[in-house]
């Protein structure tokens, strides 16, 4: 009825979300009361989004002011992006700065 596998119905009854009754000796066959399944889906529903633009993110980007340098200095920070030339940080293998070793033939 609700096109969901079984594993997500038989998850939903181990977690106490969905009553259900067992018949027959070893687990036997498990039925489900309507009006227990109409509980379940009702506990399902999810709330539509109070702000309208989180709504419509599909039409566009929710980014509307974005401070670049903020977004740059947040990004070094967290290592993102490297720190700009002459800064605290060490040089990386691939930098310029750093010695090149040379080799005789």
């Amino acid at each position: 009825m609700l096109r969901i596998s079984d594993s997500t119905i038989r998850n939903a009854i181990r977690n106490g979300q969905l009553r259900a009754f067992r018949f027959g000796s070893r687990g036997g066959s498990i039925r489900i009361a309507a009006a227990d399944l109409q509980e379940y889906v009702a506990g399902c529903a999810t709330a539509k989004p109070s702000c309208p633009e989180v709504a419509s993110t599909a039409a566009g980007s929710r980014f509307k002011h974005l401070d670049a340098s903020k977004l740059l200095a947040a990004w070094r920070q967290q290592g993102v992006v490297g720190a700009p030339r002459g800064g605290n940080n060490a040089p990386s293998s691939g930098s310029s700065d750093a010695p090149s070793i040379q080799r005789e033939s």
